[in-house]
Order: C-alpha cells, then structure tokens, then sequence
C-alpha cells in the first residue's frame, strides 16, 4: 500500500508506514475528543488533553475538568448548529494558561 499525500505545492508524496499510524491514531483521538465535546464529557475530554499531547503523562487532570465545565457549559446553545468554535477556543484561553497546556 502506498501512502500518497498532495503537498501544498502539488507535488506528490509518500509517507512512511509508521507514520501514517501515527496520523491514524491522532485521527482516532480527535474524533474520540469531538464525540466527548458534543456529548459535554468533560472529564474524558480533559484525557483527551493528554492523549493528544497537550499535557505531559502523567499530569493529574481532575483539576482541568471544572475549567473544561465552564467552558463548554451551554456552548451549543439549544441545538449543535448554534455551537461557535471561536467563543469556545476563547474561553479555553484562562484555563489553557492555568494548566500549562502545551499548544
């Protein structure tokens, strides 16, 4: 199987096996993050920070997840379609900087 990716001055390219799982497993925890957004998880969303890199292993996460609440409290108004990132991401700004979340 070839891993065939367009490169931002369409030129083709290929990707190693290895590094494809690694897009894979990044694609699996995003996905993972969203189905936790939207099912307002916080506290599998605050796991989610880690999976993805944004914590160091082994940070304890109980303290992220009352910051994570208030973020995410009522950001999808009555319906998803009423949900704005940029107010969300907004909001994430204080507790990005309490919790020293690598970005």
């Amino acid at each position: 199987m070839v891993n065939l990716i367009c490169t931002v001055c369409l030129h083709f390219a290929t990707l190693p096996d290895n590094l494809c799982s690694i897009f894979q497993r990044i694609k699996q925890i995003l996905i993972d993050a969203v189905v936790h957004a939207v099912n307002e998880d916080c506290s599998k969303m605050a796991n989610d920070f880690t999976r993805l890199g944004f914590l160091a292993t082994g940070t304890d996460v109980a303290p992220i997840i009352p910051a994570l609440e208030a973020t995410w409290q009522n950001s999808f108004g009555n319906e998803l379609s009423g949900f704005n990132f940029r107010t969300v991401t907004g909001k994430l700004y204080a507790p990005q900087s309490m919790f020293h979340v690598f970005l």
